[in-house]
């Protein structure tokens, strides 16, 4: 159950925040924060955690990243993705919670440098990087 448990939030994590991007928007800000929070519960993560968790990845899900918004907020959007995975982590183990803010952000910044570095690959990074940081902090934690 565990091995099942972990592929599904790395991989509908990666899929959802790409999906996420092309308009269905949903998939991103909704399903996935529950699997992230719901994966972390059953991988042993407590309720209230979780709970904390998805209302804080929900909200960073929902802020904009995109052309029109000016760069302090595409900042703390990036900051965002990463910081809200911090009511699972305890301790020193938080700073991995810094893993999909690096990703993201180099991957943003590449994407505006380099023409073949598209969005739906940055897109599925940062989603990536987001599951990892889960199973990492949920593995560390116990």
């Amino acid at each position: 159950m565990n091995e099942w448990t972990i592929i599904g939030i790395v991989t509908l994590s990666s899929v959802l925040f790409a999906i996420g991007g092309t308009g269905f928007k949903f998939c991103r800000r909704f399903i996935m924060p529950v699997i992230l929070a719901g994966g972390a519960f059953l991988l042993g993560i407590s309720w209230w955690k979780c709970f904390f968790a998805l209302f804080l990845i929900i909200g960073a899900c929902h802020l904009g990243y995109g052309e029109l918004h000016p760069l302090w907020r595409k900042v703390l959007t990036v900051l965002a993705l990463g910081l809200c995975l911090l009511p699972l982590a305890s301790g020193i183990n938080g700073l991995l919670t810094l893993i999909t803010p690096i990703v993201f952000g180099i991957g943003y910044y590449l994407s505006r440098k380099i023409n073949w570095i598209t969005w739906k690959l940055i897109e599925l990074s940062a989603g990536f990087s987001m599951g990892v940081v889960v199973v990492l902090l949920v593995f560390l934690t116990k």
